[in-house]
């Protein structure tokens, strides 16, 4: 069992070796099975293309002769249009000098006429001679069509050019083949002789009933068979390698095409890509320069406007002051007592002066005798003040709302001009102003809210001092309030060559309130006012504001007084709040300052019981 156990393993790695030298065999056969398929598709592709590359280098020597044909058979047709074209024009020539000549036409043609006709006959065996070579260089270039075949319709000529060139290839296929078989029959008569040299003179024919003759007959025709397939093949390919080779070509003068229209459009967008840059550049620079003007000017304005309301807000500051003393005046007068006055200005002390002057004068003028007022014409001055009182009341109110609006439109203006280089609102800077021309409106304003203020005080000492008389300077006051009337008039009538110019209570300085105290819109009904009484508190200062303070010892007329003979009894308390109330709204009025105001005018009243309030937003 060992033995044979030993014997089945030596046969067992015997044929283990066997199989590995089959397996390594094997693996070297395929590695040369593919190599030599490799090799043979190289020669293929070689071979595939040395004919195409004959094929090619065939095709363009045709093209070249058909090229050069055309072209010589253009020139020669040209040349025979130009004779044809010459002997036309001899030939009308000679028929007009024929029509000419009235005699008789000789029989002999002249000399010119015998040289024409010997060029044209030799012209046109010359054209003859032309025409039987194109013949015959066509008939070399293009196989003769069959005998039954039609000739091709004059449709086709489009296609000529790759009929003549599948033509010409056809015929060289024929001549390679005719030579080819020439060059066969030639070695096979070689080879026979030699077969006849090598047989003995003995030899008997061959039988055509020999097997091996058959055979190898149907050998050949197989073969034939098989050349006359790998012909067709052939002619086939061909045919599809030269349609190919058009549609390569079409597509080949279409992409020029498009390459050419694209460059055009290439260059026609850069030409007008550097026109927008520069002109692009240029609106660029021309925007900068602007910028860096309007900068310039924002600067200056801003400079301007820094000027301006730094001194306004130095007048504000004085006018602030002044307002708290005045108020606090007022307090004082109305509850009589004496004004507790920390710091006084010598504005103030001369007021104080001017009042007492004032009552003093005015207790000396209406109660010469020492007797008491009479209580009715205090009581109907009473009732004229209340209604002057709510009047005035009223058109303050409209002056703050007329305030309030120009300082919006003011901040309108401010905001437009933060984005556009000159303001909207002013035509030239604040500081080339008119400054007169302000001022005056200025203290039109100032003069209108001076008056509010003393009528204030006038209502009262009235309520205080019930005891005065009615008629003081009737005549003198008259005059001063129209001379005071046409000072405000002037002075708030703007100018129609200048623009509108801001406006501001706070811009006016004391000494300007002075010169320019309007009237209130009752003018000639409102002429009465009573003096205060004289008081030990107010006995100070000097007489340089009795000018201003002259209105003050204004009267009433009688004919107001009876007027208002059935009118109830108004107190002013009840109204002093609301006027209390008009010094806090200056501050909204001198905010507008700033912006142009319009011009105030006052209007008498026609009815005796209907009064208009002015309005300040209109013009009359």
């Amino acid at each position: 069992m060992k033995a044979d156990m030993a014997k089945y393993q030596k046969d067992i790695e015997r044929y283990q070796q066997q199989l590995a030298c089959s397996l390594e065999r094997e693996r070297i056969l395929e590695q040369a099975r593919v190599q030599v398929e490799l090799d043979w598709q190289k020669r293929c592709e070689k071979a595939e293309k040395a004919q195409y590359q004959k094929s090619e280098e065939l095709i363009e020597n045709l093209s070249k002769a058909k090229d050069q044909l055309e072209a010589a058979t253009k020139e020669k047709e040209r040349r025979l249009n130009d004779l044809q074209l010459l002997v036309s024009t001899v030939s009308w020539e000679r028929d007009q000098a024929l029509k000419k000549m009235p005699g008789t036409v000789p029989d002999f043609a002249s000399k010119e006429i015998q040289k024409l006709q010997e060029q044209n006959s030799e012209l046109q065996e010359l054209i003859g001679q032309m025409r039987k070579e194109m013949e015959s260089l066509c008939e070399q270039i293009s196989p003769q069509p069959p005998e039954g075949a039609e000739p091709p319709p004059s449709d086709t000529r489009e296609n000529v050019v790759t009929a003549d060139y599948v033509q010409s290839l056809e015929v060289e296929l024929r001549d390679l083949k005719q030579k080819m078989r020439l060059t066969e029959e030639k070695l096979q008569e070689a080879l026979s002789a030699k077969d006849n040299l090598e047989l003995p003179s003995t030899a008997k024919p061959v039988s055509p009933d020999n097997i091996y003759i058959q055979n190898h007959i149907s050998s050949l025709n197989e073969t034939i068979g098989a050349l006359r397939a790998d012909k067709v093949a052939s002619a086939a390919a061909y045919k599809k390698q030269e349609a190919r080779a058009a549609h390569l070509e079409s597509m080949v003068t279409e992409l020029t095409q498009k390459v050419k229209q694209k460059q055009a459009e290439v260059s026609q967008l850069q030409f007008q890509l550097s026109n927008e840059t520069r002109h692009s550049q240029a609106t660029i620079s021309s925007l900068r320069q602007r910028q860096s003007e309007m900068e310039m000017q924002l600067t200056e304005a801003r400079k301007e406007a820094e000027e301006f309301f730094k001194g306004n807000l130095k007048q504000n500051l004085e006018a602030v002051e002044l307002g708290n003393e005045v108020s606090a005046l007022k307090l004082e007068l109305a509850s009589q007592r004496v004004p507790v006055v920390l710091s006084e200005t010598a504005t103030v002390k001369e007021l104080r002066e001017e009042i007492l002057t004032l009552r003093q004068q005015l207790v000396a003028v209406t109660c010469p005798d020492g007797g008491p007022a009479n209580p009715y014409i205090l009581r109907n001055k009473l009732r004229e003040a209340v209604k002057k009182i709510s009047q005035l009341s009223l058109e303050k109110q409209q002056l703050i709302n007329m305030g309030n609006r120009l300082r919006a439109e003011l901040a309108v203006a401010e905001g437009s001009t933060s984005k556009a280089s000159v303001p909207p609102v002013f035509k030239t800077p604040p500081s080339k102003l008119q400054a007169p021309t302000m001022q005056n409106r200025l203290s039109a304003l100032e003069g209108l809210q001076y008056q509010l203020t003393s009528q204030e005080l006038q209502f009262a000492q009235y309520e205080k001092s019930p005891n005065l008389s009615a008629k003081v300077h009737v005549n003198t006051a008259k005059d001063k309030m129209h001379s005071d009337r046409s000072v405000a008039l002037a002075a708030m009538q703007p100018s129609t060559s200048e623009a509108p110019k801001p406006t501001s209570k706070e811009n006016v300085s004391p000494s300007l309130q002075k010169k320019n105290l309007p009237p209130s819109p009752g003018g000639h009904r409102m002429n009465s006012s009573v003096s205060i009484p004289s008081g030990a508190s107010l006995i100070e200062g000097d007489l340089s504001l009795q000018e201003d303070w002259k209105i003050l010892d204004l009267g009433s007329s009688p004919s107001i007084i009876s007027s208002y003979d059935d009118a109830p009894q108004v107190t002013a308390i009840s109204h002093r709040p609301g006027l209390r109330n008009q010094n806090t709204k200056q501050s909204s009025l001198r905010k507008g300052s700033e912006k142009p105001s319009q011009p105030v005018n006052t209007r008498q009243t026609k009815g005796r019981g209907s009064q208009k309030i002015r309005n300040y937003n209109l013009r009359d």
